[in-house]
């Protein structure tokens, strides 16, 4: 099941498997657990959920945020050394 989003990414099990709802591509709800916490939000990054479905493994989905968060950094070098 997919539905809207909550401006916050939440995974739960429920009923026996996972609910999930998306992170939002704008602001974020603030992550308050405290029960008389008042509502507000946050200016946290971006992000959206992508979807995959591959026939072995099934559903998988990637929280990814939104942004330039600078380059992609090898693990290994030329010789294939790991790179600490």
């Amino acid at each position: 099941m997919l539905c809207g989003h909550l401006h916050r990414h939440i995974v739960r099990r429920l009923g026996g498997t996972l609910a999930m709802t998306a992170p939002s591509p704008a602001h974020q709800v603030t992550l308050d657990l405290d029960d008389a916490a008042a509502s507000r939000f946050r200016m946290e990054p971006p992000a959206y959920l992508l979807h995959w479905w591959d026939p072995a493994q099934g559903l998988v989905t990637h929280a990814a945020a939104i942004g330039d968060h600078g380059p992609a950094w090898p693990f290994f070098d030329a010789d294939g050394k790991l790179i600490d």
